[in-house]
């Protein structure tokens, strides 16, 4: 048990927290409205806590899917799960650098000395996710070392500076914590995260008829929207938003289409993955190529060939660069590298996607609590067992 001063730390701690963290999440109560399929989240501070809010609709389906028998739980014509696919280091980087800013007065500091900010933040943020009820739930994580895309390019991310040793600590910390919380965890060696959610996503969708929440704030991701797939995205205010088909075309100016996405960061680059992309091409002009033509494959046999369409575009610079041995090649591997795998082969993500159904613990919360009093995260444990209505 917790002592009764620890308690008052942590729960001021937490208040503080969640008035100022840049760990943002949702802060809100349940919202009834149905105008969408996704409906946005909301902020009341009054409540204190992470909440996130799904539409009636959207709730019924998971509910439905969460009490079908194990027997029909293999029948692949069931259309009403709802699966959350978690960004799992997207997360920890949020928690980590959210409370590094922090003052000394406002950490969360247990009984031993130990610094329980980053897992009172992600524990909560896990209890967010899993209280809009989803009938399936998985957080997928980045392996360790180089992966696939080092091997096309090996200046792939080399721009990032070394990740953090207190980070690299909190890893296996998170994961025990994640794991104890009955909560399937998924990493395929040489494989990101990215790889996986989108497999998993495709998965869901095509097998299962599943409607796919990813939790991330990885533009990346863009490429998988479609009517079954949106994004929550962590955001200021301290609340997620939901992003989808909707927002993506406001955001683009209804030029580009999520399947185009790829084709978009290929042209402009990414900076935070250092992909090249093609010099002199910005999001402007990208997107005013891409609205014309359907991919960048179309967008370099216009270049060699349409210099008349070029300069009526306002792009005869811009398609030199695109003609050019190494514009052609930077536009070609940067495709490639930001392209997330949907079909990729490892057994782990083509299992029965049942097994990252959300189910009450088999030993009735007994390693989660363990795990809750170890770090001393009284607020986490109160919550995690008010989801599966556990009494300890």
């Amino acid at each position: 048990m917790f002592s009764l001063a620890t308690t008052r730390r942590m729960m001021l701690a937490r208040r503080n927290y969640y008035y100022s963290s840049s760990f943002h999440t949702a802060v809100g109560k349940r919202k009834t409205s149905s105008s969408s399929s996704f409906s946005a989240l909301n902020n009341n501070n009054e409540n204190n806590v992470v909440v996130l809010v799904e539409d009636d609709d959207y709730d019924d389906d998971a509910r439905r899917e969460s009490s079908s028998s194990s027997s029909s739980s293999n029948n692949n014509t069931n259309n009403n799960g709802h699966i959350v696919l978690v960004d799992g280091m997207s997360f920890l980087f949020r928690a980590f650098y959210g409370f590094q800013a922090r003052s000394d007065a406002t950490k969360l500091i247990n009984s031993k000395g130990e610094d329980v900010g980053v897992l009172h933040a992600y524990a909560h943020a896990m209890c967010a996710l899993l209280e809009s009820k989803p009938s399936h739930f998985a957080v997928c994580f980045d392996s360790k070392g180089k992966t696939f895309r080092h091997e096309m390019f090996v200046d792939y991310k080399a721009n990032r500076p070394p990740t953090p040793e207190a980070l690299i600590a909190l890893i296996p910390k998170v994961s025990e914590l994640v794991e104890a919380m009955a909560i399937e965890t998924v990493k395929v060696s040489g494989v990101e995260a990215d790889d996986i959610i989108g497999t998993l996503a495709t998965r869901s969708v095509t097998e299962k008829g599943f409607k796919v929440s990813i939790a991330s704030p990885d533009k990346d991701f863009c490429q998988l929207l479609n009517e079954n797939v949106r994004m929550l995205r962590p955001g200021g205010g301290g609340q997620f938003s939901a992003f989808t088909l909707r927002e993506f075309a406001k955001t683009h100016e209804e030029l580009i289409q999520p399947e185009q996405f790829v084709d978009f960061l290929a042209l402009v680059g990414d900076s935070s993955d250092n992909v090249p992309g093609v010099e002199g091409v910005g999001p402007k002009t990208a997107r005013k190529l891409l609205n014309k033509y359907a991919n960048v494959d179309a967008i370099l046999e216009a270049a060699k060939n349409g210099e008349d369409e070029f300069e009526k575009m306002g792009t005869k610079k811009v398609r030199e660069a695109l003609k050019s041995e190494k514009g052609q090649k930077s536009a070609q591997l940067s495709r490639k590298l930001v392209e997330i795998r949907t079909k990729l082969s490892a057994p782990d993500v083509n299992g029965d996607l049942d097994a990252f159904r959300v189910t009450t613990p088999d030993d009735y919360g007994r390693k989660a609590m363990d795990c809750f009093e170890r770090y001393e995260l009284p607020s986490a444990a109160d919550r995690w067992k008010a989801i599966h209505n556990i009494i300890l």
